[in-house]
């Protein structure tokens, strides 16, 4: 019995602290869905970075940014700020640098093989990105003083040729 109390103890634990994960998981508002890393041999797909809108409002993304990083950390992304003042290295294709509700946002990558690349605005926004085979991706608002960490993801491939 004295164990069995314990145990309930403990699964009570966790479940108060899934309850709050979700509590706090559910205002994150913009989160990274998606992301694509590598495209076939021979062909010209850049990686890419796709974000989804869960609230019911419309979300600015101007003055927001990625910062990708390779899997012992050192950043691997440049002049990722979406703002219609960072021009050298980003090509705004969706004017408003909005997110509609329940909508998605893509960004890619205008960099492949070496070279700068357009994707002949088949995306929302270009940045110069790129996307280690493990690494970490990080969302930032850059709006206020200190630029908040929005969303996060830490990946990695086992075997590139999957």
């Amino acid at each position: 019995m004295k164990n069995l109390n314990k145990l309930i103890r403990i699964l009570q634990s966790y479940y108060c602290l899934g309850l709050c994960l979700c509590i706090l998981q559910a205002e994150t508002k913009v989160v990274i869905s998606e992301f694509f890393i590598n495209s076939a041999e021979g062909t010209q797909i850049p990686q890419y970075i796709e974000l989804y809108n869960t609230s019911s409002d419309t979300i600015s993304l101007e003055d927001w940014s990625i910062i990708t990083k390779d899997e012992i950390g050192v950043v691997s992304s440049h002049s990722t700020e979406f703002s219609y003042d960072n021009d050298d290295w980003v090509t705004i294709h969706n004017s408003d640098l909005k997110i509609e509700p329940n909508g998605y946002f893509l960004i890619s990558s205008n960099f492949i093989g070496g070279d700068i690349f357009s994707n002949n605005h088949n995306s929302d926004i270009e940045v110069l990105f790129i996307l280690a085979e493990a690494g970490s991706i990080y969302l930032y608002d850059s709006t206020s003083v200190v630029p908040e960490v929005i969303d996060q993801v830490e990946y990695g491939i086992s075997d590139s040729n999957w």
